[in-house]
């Protein structure tokens, strides 16, 4: 078992490059950090998971903001009503 975005998950001998394809990721709006590293996306591919790995995946949002989907899926991400409202505002410890 890995932690990927603060859940376990069994992704043992997958590649990132397959685990964003799995995850539904668009790899062109993330960054891959494992074990607190930046994971060159030229490396997606070549980069084997393995046991007990930590992975977070990034997704950037319109005007700079970022999170990530355990963010909104633990409902610690105040979502803007509007666009007129601007960004994605972070709150608890995401």
């Amino acid at each position: 078992m890995a932690t990927v975005n603060g859940e376990q998950m069994e992704v043992s001998g997958l590649n990132i490059h397959e685990l964003l394809e799995k995850l539904e990721y668009n790899k062109n709006r993330i960054v891959v950090e494992l074990n607190y590293e930046i994971v060159p996306k030229d490396t997606y591919d070549t980069v084997v998971l393995k046991e007990n790995d930590i992975v977070e995946i990034v997704t950037f949002m319109g005007g700079g903001a970022y999170m990530t989907k355990s963010c909104v899926k633990n409902g610690s991400a105040d979502l803007p009503q509007s666009a007129s409202e601007g960004a994605l505002h972070m709150t608890g410890g995401c």
